[in-house]
């Protein structure tokens, strides 16, 4: 499994807006091939970040176009540049995979 890390820097108050906006266009992301899902967080007023699995590195990669797209309708709320990171899940826990 694969992870795209896409920090945001964003205008003060705006981070409503870019949920909105998200909201709206929930339904593209079914034309991500690969993606296992994609959570935003917001970690103050100016900063989030979003994450978003993938089944292969090709296929995040292979993404990039259409994310640019979609981001691309969030422009004006941005205060600088995304920065995206990619990587390889290399550890993980979750209560599903306890046995009980």
């Amino acid at each position: 499994m694969f992870y795209r890390v896409t920090k945001l820097t964003v205008k003060p108050g705006t981070m409503k807006n870019i949920v909105d906006y998200l909201n709206k266009i929930e339904d593209r992301f079914i034309e991500f091939n690969g993606m296992v899902s994609v959570n935003c967080v917001q970690v103050s007023d100016t900063e989030g970040f979003a994450f978003s699995s993938w089944n292969t590195m090709e296929e995040a990669e292979n993404a990039a176009e259409l994310q640019s797209e979609l981001m691309g309708g969030m422009k004006e709320w941005f205060a600088g540049p995304p920065e995206r990171m990619v990587g390889e899940l290399v550890w993980s826990w979750s209560p599903e995979e306890v046995a009980v």
